[in-house]
């Protein structure tokens, strides 16, 4: 099953990686390790109030999320993720670490990104951990020296009012040093928690393979990108029922009925 979903996704990435041959040039992560993100720049956030970047970090590590929430595709999914692996994790974001996500869209709007906090708050479940997440937008200059520290890069689709975009996110130290990247849209609970683990002790971690789930690929026939990540998704899950399926068809030859 992990081997068919692999397959999957490396065929996603193939497709996202045909002509015009600078496409990986303009999408993907760069893995900054031990770098500084700017934490003099300010940002805006939910209420409408801006700020500045480094005050959010107070002596615990972060994970960021570069997205944007009106996105139609990967954000949502790569924030699912997130979310699905911290409700596995004993600590807990506002005790033990925080969560960011800051939109790479300088238009959109604070109502937006307290839309989307509300949500996963309440997803969240934990009574009293709204104050470990935050959702923020920004300017162009910031979100700009933002994802160059990151190593984001991401361009606007003008003909589809998308952006073309990488998977993944960012365990940063608390004195906002890059400690980890975890790339794709699952992220085990057991890797992220050792990955906090090494950040709120300031330590580097490791460069990762870079498999990424790109929001776009190209269509050789249009000369255009088109959406990849719906196809794929149809297709794990279709691997998902056939799965369950064959499981359950397999029970009677593992456990014979005794006499």
């Amino acid at each position: 099953m992990k081997a068919a979903l692999l397959a999957l996704l490396l065929a996603a990435q193939a497709s996202a990686t045909l002509p015009p041959e600078d496409f990986e040039k303009r999408v993907g992560f760069d893995q900054h390790l031990d770098k500084s993100l700017p934490l003099e720049e300010t940002f805006t956030d939910t209420t409408g109030r801006p700020v500045r970047l480094g005050n959010i970090f107070g002596g615990k590590p972060v994970i960021l999320v570069l997205a944007y929430f009106r996105c139609p595709n990967l954000c949502g999914i790569v924030l699912n993720g997130l979310l699905h692996s911290v409700r596995e994790l004993k600590a807990s974001a506002g005790t033990d670490y925080d969560v960011i996500a800051v939109s790479i869209d300088p238009s959109e709007p604070t109502s937006r990104a307290a839309d989307k906090k509300a949500s996963y708050v309440l997803r969240y479940g934990r009574p009293g951990t709204s104050g470990g997440w935050h959702f923020l937008t920004g300017g162009p200059a910031a979100i700009e020296r933002l994802t160059g520290a990151v190593g984001y890069r991401y361009f606007y689709d003008e003909a589809s009012g998308q952006f073309a975009h990488p998977s993944g996110i960012v365990v940063v130290t608390p004195q906002g040093r890059i400690s980890q990247y975890l790339l794709g849209i699952e992220y085990p609970p057991q890797d992220l928690s050792h990955a906090l683990q090494k950040a709120s002790r300031g330590e580097r971690g490791f460069l990762v393979r870079s498999l990424l789930l790109l929001c776009f690929h190209y269509n050789p026939e249009t000369g255009k990108y088109s959406l990849a990540i719906t196809r794929v998704l149809q297709a794990a899950g279709a691997l998902t029922v056939v799965a369950l399926i064959s499981g359950i068809l397999l029970l009677p030859h593992r456990y014979p009925r005794r006499p």
